[in-house]
């Protein structure tokens, strides 16, 4: 019996098959721990694998150009976490079924404020050497006619320890590796994420066929089953049930939109009913003193007592609202701007063809969400300011590019509208303030002239008056009449009512652009005749430090 015994545990030993498989650091999808062990989520899946199917795996450490090498040559067997590409299809073999998707994500030094693609123009970026991302990354840019500067890395580890340090200003990872390590480096998460790729195991062309069929055979049962490993598995290091990314993305987009406009709706809903209690706590009062005039010295301090802790508190809750959106910018900004980056890589081509259909739906998406962006952005930088958040970032720059761009950024809706841009010549003023914030004055300027013109011209010119730097911005549309120029810069406010059944927008922009104004040491002048066209002109003085020392922080 026992040669028998030792017999069949020979036997079970010389069936058990050797798979060496590539090993390289992308936490928390395969990487080495603090025990010198292999692990992560392909890591995890293998070895479950290889239990079924009595493997024996051997891991080989290497850097990623080092590993497709040795896979290549046949070295290794097997390697883990490679994501799809026709060029990679012509050198490996894939099973069918992929075992999850990902996505590239730009990650960046704190202050870079990288908000888009276009921001990384110029700049110096890391990127795994060899990796799908750099490809992608360079056909990206150069599609859209941006010039950056790669900067490889061995593995992302190293990227985002070159970022960190300011070796390159930005990092590219996938989203796994990305959400894991970006915070035990210091490095802020920007909202910019392209190329969506699903991700497998790959043999060498023609090689260990049966290795990828038994991974199908496996991933197969185990999606078909709530609690099988591969679910357990994601749910241990994403901390969430995998998605097919495409299907549901629609879903997530819409259900974003309808969710932060549930939110705008409930937030103003709740402002009127604070704004009805209190007229009719008002009226109320004002009541009382009409039946209580004998006694109206006691009365009226009694009353006064009350409405004074009724505008606290009234007050409070304003600084409360304002405080809550100036510190919830990042988690209303960020999924908005990941549906519109979502939506548009979709409406590229990069995740497949739509039909017309799609692409008519989808840029409807994309339309609604950029509008509400627009919308939460002047909500924001309102609450901001009045909660005493904002910090201005002066530098020395050119007014007459600041005016350039300004015009640039209108020129397409002026173009819908047979309308003519002007934007007549002038001296090359240097100004020290916050060029964002002038040039969002001036965006919204130009953007109201064009909206509300319907025939004729925009025209846009700069100079200087009395010391302090000018810009005019002038529109041949319908004016304004007298009365109700006191309304202008009041928020929530169209003025002219046959206007403001035309046009979208809620009365927010010239109310922000004021408040800016004033925190630039400066302000925004309208003059307008009915019927003939309005100007309005942005002063700014030439030295924000010098002039505007007591605007530096206004929440005090």
């Amino acid at each position: 019996m026992a040669v028998l015994l030792c017999l069949c545990a020979s036997a079970n030993a010389a069936q058990a098959k050797t798979v060496r498989v590539g090993l390289y650091e992308n936490m928390p999808k395969i990487f080495t721990n603090n025990k010198g062990q292999a692990d992560g989520i392909f890591i995890d899946l293998l070895e479950e694998i290889a239990r079924a199917e009595g493997w024996k795996l051997i891991f080989v450490p290497c850097e990623w150009e080092a590993c497709l090498d040795a896979l290549e040559q046949g070295r290794i067997e097997l390697m883990p976490d490679m994501a799809y590409s026709k060029e990679r299809d012509q050198l490996f073999d894939f099973h069918q079924i992929a075992v999850a998707e990902s996505w590239s994500q730009v990650y960046s030094r704190p202050g870079m404020k990288i908000s888009g693609l276009a921001d990384l123009d110029g700049r110096r970026v890391a990127v795994l050497k060899g990796s799908i991302q750099q490809k992608a990354l360079k056909q990206t840019m150069e599609g859209f006619g941006f010039k950056i500067t790669i900067a490889p890395a061995a593995s992302f580890e190293e990227a985002f320890e070159m970022t960190a340090r300011g070796s390159a200003d930005a990092a590219i990872t996938n989203r796994f590796f990305g959400d894991y390590a970006y915070q035990r480096h210091k490095l802020s998460k920007t909202p910019v994420v392209f190329n969506i790729v699903p991700l497998f195991y790959a043999t060498a062309q023609g090689k260990n066929h049966g290795l990828l069929d038994a991974i199908d055979r496996h991933l197969g049962a185990w999606i078909k089953q709530p609690n099988s490993p591969y679910y357990k598995t994601l749910y241990r290091w994403e901390e969430k049930p995998p998605e097919t990314v495409v299907p549901r993305l629609l879903l997530w987009i819409l259900g974003a939109i309808g969710g932060l406009l549930a939110l705008a709706a409930g937030a103003i809903l709740l402002l009127r009913q604070q704004v009805r209690a209190r007229t009719v706590h008002l009226e109320l009062a004002n009541r009382e003193l009409e039946k209580h005039r004998d006694h109206l010295e006691e009365l009226v301090a009694d009353r006064t007592r009350e409405l004074a802790l009724a505008r606290d508190n009234a007050e409070a809750a304003d600084r409360l609202k304002s405080v809550f959106l100036a510190s919830m910018s990042h988690e209303l900004r960020t999924p908005l701007n990941s549906i519109i980056g979502f939506t548009g890589i979709i409406l590229m081509g990069l995740a497949g063809d739509l039909n017309e259909e799609q692409k008519k739906q989808l840029n409807m998406v994309k339309n609604s969400a950029s509008h509400l962006l627009s919308l939460i952005n002047d909500i924001l930088d309102i609450s901001k300011i009045e909660s005493g958040k904002v910090d201005l970032s002066p530098e020395y720059f050119s007014l007459k590019d600041v005016v350039n761009e300004a015009a640039e950024t209108v020129t397409p809706a002026a173009g819908e509208k047979n309308l003519k841009l002007i934007v007549e010549p002038s001296e090359d003023i240097a100004l020290y303030s916050d060029r964002r914030r002038v040039k969002q004055i001036l965006v919204n300027l130009a953007g109201n002239a064009v909206k509300f013109t319907e025939r004729g011209q925009v025209a846009i010119a700069a100079g200087t008056e009395n010391g302090v730097a000018a810009v005019r911005v002038s529109d041949t549309g319908p004016g304004i009449r007298q009365e109700d120029m006191h309304l202008l810069f009041s928020p929530f406010q169209q003025i002219g009512a046959d206007v403001a059944k035309k046009q979208e927008g809620t009365g927010l922009g010239l109310h922000l652009c004021k408040k800016l104004a004033a925190m630039l040491g400066g302000g925004i002048e309208a003059q307008s005749t009915f019927g003939q066209g309005s100007v309005f002109t942005l002063r700014v003085p030439l030295n924000l430090q010098k002039e505007s020392a007591h605007e530096e922080n206004p929440g005090d």
